[in-house]
């Protein structure tokens, strides 16, 4: 047993610095997911968009401590990454914020820069979170409400009943089209919600009178339906 120790003594002391830094790395990425789960703004896609940022950094981490030792292998990376195509752009700003914030996590513990890398992005989301709290007003989304009601049997009133119930949850409403048929009625506007439980209610309170209300909320490329 000791002879196999002494054999394999070179290559667990030359693994000791990457996985120290892959254990710190673990535990940045996961307070960067956290945040941005507890304090990202986005009305739809967190549940797919932030568990995969651990990984982002995990994975640049691995590059980087794959690379930063060859020359060859850097140029290589070079050449391999120069064919890779995002097909689905990020058009969120503050998803590109946090996946940036993840990829220069990686690549500064990967680097061997532990300290100054966690420390740096332990300030920015600090700093973040006190923008957050500060902030004269939540920020607010501007998507687009669709609205099926079934069993109206007086027009009116639905549409009345629907607009209290964007107003009482909505900043602001435009009513962009209203199909009124036999017994049922179709209602789309654009509006801004200042937060994602903004759907659900505006669901409720129309159910209460139409209980086979479908509500559906376009934000952009996602999709969310109530």
């Amino acid at each position: 047993m000791s002879t196999v120790m002494t054999l394999l003594a070179p290559y667990l002391a030359g693994l000791r610095e990457p996985l120290k830094g892959f254990g710190v790395e673990v535990i940045l990425t996961t307070l960067i997911f956290l945040h941005y789960r507890r304090f990202g703004s986005a009305l739809t896609g967190k549940q797919g968009f932030g568990p995969v940022l651990p990984f982002v950094g995990l994975t640049t981490f691995l590059v980087i401590t794959t690379v930063k030792s060859s020359f060859a292998l850097s140029l290589g990376l070079v050449g391999a990454l120069s064919i890779v195509r995002f097909r689905t752009p990020v058009k969120d700003p503050e998803e590109l914020a946090y996946i940036f914030l993840t990829i220069a996590s990686g690549i500064g513990v990967a680097a061997g820069q532990l300290r100054l890398t966690a420390a740096v992005v332990l300030l920015i989301l600090v700093v973040i979170t006190v923008t957050r709290r500060t902030s004269r007003q939540p920020s607010a989304a501007q998507v687009f409400v669709s609205l099926d009601l079934a069993g109206v049997a007086d027009g009116e009133a639905a549409f009345a009943a629907v607009g209290d119930a964007l107003r009482a949850h909505a900043r602001r409403v435009h009513f962009m089209r209203v199909e009124h048929h036999a017994d049922s009625m179709h209602v789309t506007v654009e509006a801004e919600l200042p937060e994602p439980e903004a759907v659900p209610r505006i669901s409720a309170q129309v159910r209460r009178l139409y209980p086979q209300t479908n509500v559906a909320v376009h934000d952009e490329s996602r999709l969310s339906t109530a």
